[in-house]
């Protein structure tokens, strides 16, 4: 059976245009504010042209995207993709998209296909938590769909669809139809349910089926469609599998109504080194760049984190001299004609991962 295939990339003349819509009665989308999980690891993917997509986070440094979102129509990778997460509050990251894993680079006559796996050039899944795999998709109600689609707040704030259905599968072509409400720009979307605090993704949104932008109900005739888990899942297993490098880093968040300057101490079996002053502005996060034995290093490091003028809180204080500039290394026992300084311990670097310290 022949069927019109709307792929659901935005062009970047669709900015200053109304995107089609593909909905299905009164259009169930809300907009996504919260930065909880799963919602904190949907990211938005833009090229250098300005047409976007939306992708999902499976692994540390892993995404899940539609091929049409990162080929164009003769099959060729697109360069210079950018992807910018949406998962803290006044906090967008942009990462670099690489290795780039296309499911087909005929996605028109090959729609069974349209899934892509890139890696970003930060383990941003540390951090904002990333989405597991269903075992197979399962028909039925209870799903969830968040994508940045073209006519919903100008494509900068994803819609959410809660309670949609996938219907089932399009056999001779092994693309499954779901209502899920969405328009162009929500290519790439994971569809999911939660089990037991874990975001579980059933289908991947990559079309529109039939003609009409706007629809009464739901039928076969006129229906979203999707690439069903089991197509993808084992490539994606195999490239979790893979090791690669990356640095060890912290990223600080400052919820104080003050910015923040702060001093750090990093203390191993074997090494104590301190770093400051770095500033973070008040509702904001910053990746601090560490020193390079802590950053290269494969041992465990203590962080202490010293603020100029806030009590930290936490769950450890410690007392070190101040000698020179920032002598971390001193113990306090002997430190009666020092200044000391107050320290607060926030847990271990863990090697190449992404260590979040929230203040």
């Amino acid at each position: 059976m022949k069927y019109l295939l709307i792929f659901l990339f935005v062009a970047p003349a669709a900015f200053s245009q109304m995107a089609p819509k593909s909905v299905f009665g009164e259009d169930d989308r809300v907009p996504m504010l919260t930065h909880d999980y799963p919602f904190s690891a949907i990211m938005r993917l833009e090229n250098t042209e300005g047409g976007h997509c939306t992708a999902s986070l499976v692994g540390r440094d892993l995404i899940l995207t539609n091929s049409h979102c990162l080929s164009d129509e003769s099959g060729q990778k697109k360069s210079s993709i950018k992807a910018s997460m949406h998962g803290l509050s006044n906090f967008s990251p942009t990462v670099s998209v690489s290795d780039i894993y296309l499911g087909t680079r005929d996605y028109e006559n090959d729609p069974a296909h349209d899934w892509a796996i890139a890696r970003i050039d930060k383990p941003l899944g540390d951090i904002f938590g990333y989405f597991n795999l269903a075992e197979a998709a399962q028909v039925g109600p209870g799903l969830t769909l968040a994508g940045f689609s073209g006519d919903f707040k100008g494509g900068r704030t994803a819609g959410v669809h809660t309670n949609c259905s996938l219907k089932g599968i399009i056999s001779q072509h092994n693309v499954m139809m779901h209502d899920c409400d969405m328009t162009r720009g929500s290519s790439g979307s994971a569809i999911w349910k939660m089990n037991n605090g874990r975001a579980v993704i059933h289908a991947l949104n990559s079309a529109q089926r039939g003609q009409k932008d706007e629809h009464d109900v739901w039928s076969m005739a006129d229906s979203n469609l999707s690439v069903p888990v089991q197509t993808f899942k084992n490539q994606v297993i195999v490239a979790q599998n893979e090791t690669i490098n990356h640095k060890t880093e912290i990223l600080v968040c400052n919820s104080k109504p003050k910015r923040l300057k702060l001093a750090f101490g990093f203390q191993s079996d074997t090494t104590s080194i301190s770093k400051g002053w770095v500033r973070v502005s008040k509702n904001s996060c910053k990746f601090v760049k560490l020193p390079k034995v802590v950053q290269q290093s494969n041992e465990s490091f203590k962080v202490f984190v010293y603020s100029e003028d806030q009590d930290l809180g936490g769950s450890l204080y410690k007392e070190f001299c101040v000698g020179g500039f920032f002598g971390f290394e001193k113990n306090a026992k002997n430190c009666e004609q020092d200044k000391v300084k107050l320290f607060t311990n926030f847990g271990d670097t863990q090697f190449q991962h992404i260590k979040r310290i929230q203040l």
